[in-house]
């Protein structure tokens, strides 16, 4: 279990520092004289908060499951086998 949370941990530390890097860069990107380069600048910035939000979402995901296993709620269901 401990190397499971350490997994978790590295993990929750690298999304982090991603999506502070992804979210900077959206907001320095500056507007495109261009009205091509416009576009392609906004497809760009599209992508990066897309990106951003999926990783936002697996965030939680491991903040849940760091939060479970701090708490000792772990376990997991038995499912009993069939015999058929």
């Amino acid at each position: 279990m401990q190397r499971l949370k350490a997994l978790l941990e590295v993990r929750q530390h690298d999304l982090r520092l991603s999506i502070g890097h992804h979210q900077q860069y959206a907001r320095r990107m500056e507007p495109e004289p261009d009205a091509v380069d416009q576009s392609a600048s906004g497809s760009e910035k599209e992508a990066l908060l897309q990106s951003s939000s999926r990783e936002q979402e697996l965030l939680r995901a491991i903040d849940s499951a760091l939060g479970r296993i701090r708490t000792g709620l772990t376990q997991v269901p038995v499912v009993r086998q069939r015999n058929y």
